[in-house]
């Protein structure tokens, strides 16, 4: 009775041990599940800021672009609208001129056709137009390759041990370093000439 007495006590103490192991892994996957959404969070966060990094780099560049198609196409329709202007002032030339064949008086066709006849000399003229360069359309000066910078984008990761012992090593070079520029400045602000020694 006695040894079962004890059987039956150790039993409940492990009962109320293995109760507790059970409160703490329960507490544990709490603390799993709370630390994973924070870390998600996070992560979340930190690639929206790289979007947003990205959208703006996108829209100045977009810009851009934008604006010397903008200044390209005003200048070439400003173009076609002088050649149309020229093309029409040549076609009422001849309509004029087949008019002026018409006339039955030599001597108005004379007096007309003399002046017409400069008209249309001028008018044949398109050197004082402008000629559009070639390869004025091109636009492949703006041309991107993001080949490093996709390089480095699929190599992201999380950080490793190496990289924070790596970025601890470079702060206390970086402290170091400050630490010793003050003590300079300090000594070469602070310290006075030595008195001129006394004759004996």
């Amino acid at each position: 009775q006695t040894e079962l007495t004890d059987s039956i006590a150790i039993m409940a103490g492990n009962h109320d041990r293995i109760q507790g192991i059970i409160s703490q892994l329960e507490e544990t996957c709490r603390a799993i599940e709370e630390n994973g959404r924070r870390q998600k969070s996070h992560l979340c966060e930190k690639f929206d800021n790289l979007y947003a990094i990205l959208e703006d780099r996108k829209r100045e560049m977009s810009l851009k672009v934008s604006a010397e198609q903008d200044e390209k196409l005003i200048y070439i329709r400003g173009l076609k609208r002088k050649y149309e202007d020229h093309l029409e002032n040549m076609a009422k030339i001849v309509e004029s001129g087949i008019q002026t064949m018409e006339e039955p008086e030599m001597a108005v066709f004379l007096q007309t056709a003399k002046p017409l006849l400069q008209m249309m000399g001028e008018a044949t003229n398109t050197s004082h137009l402008e000629k559009v360069e070639h390869g004025y359309e091109n636009m492949d000066h703006y041309s991107a390759n993001f080949k490093k910078e996709r390089g480095v984008l699929s190599s992201i990761n999380f950080i490793t041990d190496e990289d924070e012992e790596e970025g601890d090593l470079v702060g206390a070079e970086k402290d170091i370093q400050k630490e010793q520029a003050t003590s300079e400045e300090f000594l070469s602000t602070t310290s006075d000439p030595l008195p001129p020694l006394l004759p004996p």
